[in-house]
């Protein structure tokens, strides 16, 4: 298509040839968008796995916690009286590791 017609500008060709340009530009940056939109999708799926394995964690990590509280609950008794039976052993000078054993046995918690 001739732009120009006895020198003068042919109105329908310069249109179409914009037209054209136009269209072109059109798909280049219909291109990168979708590309980025790809990527951004990517990217939340990412962080949302992420997120979910966070979350699994901290529930593991919270039920962790609780059975190590339940222990100290188990095991605080025996460490009272063991403290008890030591503060008796400083006041009367004996030797405790001849017992320390056998008291450790006797409270021991059951399972």
């Amino acid at each position: 298509m001739r732009l120009s017609i006895n020198g003068s500008p042919n109105l329908f060709a310069i249109a179409a040839r914009c037209k054209n340009e136009a269209v072109v530009t059109a798909e280049q940056v219909k291109s990168k968008v979708t590309k980025k939109v790809a990527a951004a999708k990517q990217s939340r799926q990412e962080f949302q796995a992420a997120i979910t394995a966070l979350q699994r964690s901290s529930k593991e990590l919270g039920r962790s916690i609780t059975t190590l509280q339940k222990a100290l609950v188990e095991v605080q008794p025996t460490l009272i009286r063991l403290q008890r039976q030591l503060n008796h052993w400083q006041r009367t000078n004996e030797e405790p590791l001849a017992r320390v054993h056998d008291i450790l046995q006797k409270y021991q918690p059951k399972h």
